[in-house]
């Protein structure tokens, strides 16, 4: 097996903006490689949104939520999507210093989604579609999650037919029957008064 890592560091005494791409293409057809990986922010400082994580090979690929950043404690170990990891740091002098380890993770044969991509341990049987093509779900005994189908707007026909005759009946009780109320409402004291006339 392949054992390729290593670690990306900033100097905390410095104004940085940087950007690294860390890749680990398949070195045979057929092999999945992925990228896992851990950091830490050691120091007293971090502006929220400083340090940005993408699945991908660049700045248009999906953003990785790592949530709340926890100054002077490693981050929990995780793997990316596909076989690139993109960091960006942006620090000034006060910023905490970024160490970021990273190690190639050779997917094992049994452990792909049926369009190639590597199964992680903690998609199996989740209820969610994370393969994205439903392999991880698959003799599970809960249903995955699923988008409604394309050109679908999410609401029953039966549904907007049942609302449409609710406010076409409201419709007509507001425009023809509420004003033939309240003109009998409104002259009914006067009633007495047509009636002495005849």
């Amino acid at each position: 097996m392949m054992n390729i890592s290593g670690n990306v560091t900033t100097n905390p005494a410095s104004q940085s903006n940087c950007i690294w791409i860390i890749s680990f293409p398949p070195l045979k057809t057929g092999d999945v490689n992925i990228v896992q990986y851990s950091f830490v922010l050691n120091g007293t400082k971090y502006k929220a949104g400083s340090l940005e994580l993408r699945d991908g090979p660049s700045v248009r690929n999906a953003t990785i939520n790592f949530g709340k950043v926890v100054l002077n404690k490693t981050s929990t170990v995780n793997l990316t999507r596909g076989d690139t990891l993109w960091v960006k740091y942006a620090a000034d002098n006060e910023s905490a210093m970024l160490m970021l380890n990273y190690t190639v993770y050779k997917c094992p044969k049994g452990a792909l989604c049926a369009n190639g991509i590597c199964m992680h341990d903690d998609w199996k049987c989740n209820g969610e579609n994370d393969c994205g093509d439903g392999s991880d779900e698959i003799n599970c005994n809960i249903p995955p999650t699923q988008a409604p189908p394309e050109g679908s707007t999410g609401v029953s026909v039966g549904l907007f037919i049942g609302v449409l005759a609710i406010v076409v009946v409201l419709t007509v009780i507001v425009t023809v029957l509420a004003p033939k109320m309240w003109k009998r409402k409104r002259s009914a004291p006067y009633q007495e008064f047509h009636e002495a006339d005849a």
